[in-house]
């Protein structure tokens, strides 16, 4: 790069190899930096590949630590549902077995009447056939 206008190489240059030396130099040196600048993007992308790598071991783990507690969640659901559900059963086993009692013991209470009253009146006939078989025996009653 020449930072006098209208003068040219030629003028500082008397040697056209010393020129072209310098100019292949300053090539060289452009790519270098290039070579240098490739370098670096493939260590950026290499470094940016490794982190997203690791980006997506920890997604990973955190899907199966998610799935693992939605199972946890699920099964401690299913448990609470399951023992809310036997309560249930057995409060109303209890109210059904508590008014199947009552039932048989006022059924028990209506068949002890019923009983008495049976009984009382087979008493009173017993006591009128002991009397008609002693009357046909004694031939009072015809």
């Amino acid at each position: 790069m020449c930072f006098l206008r209208g003068v040219s190489a030629d003028t500082f240059f008397t040697n056209p190899l010393e020129h072209t030396f310098i100019t292949q130099t300053k090539a060289d040196e452009k790519a270098i930096r290039m070579d240098s600048l490739i370098e670096a993007t493939v260590k950026a992308l290499i470094e940016f590949e490794s982190e997203l790598d690791r980006m997506k071991a920890e997604a990973l783990e955190a899907e199966k630590k998610m799935v693992k507690d939605a199972v946890g969640l699920a099964e401690s659901a299913r448990s609470a549902a399951i023992s809310e559900s036997e309560q249930h059963v057995s409060e109303r086993l209890a109210k059904a077995r508590a008014e199947g009692e009552g039932a048989a013991e006022s059924i028990r209470k209506k068949g002890d009447s019923s009983l008495k009253i049976f009984e009382a009146s087979i008493s009173k006939r017993k006591a009128k056939a002991i009397e008609d078989v002693v009357g046909r025996l004694l031939g009072e009653t015809q």
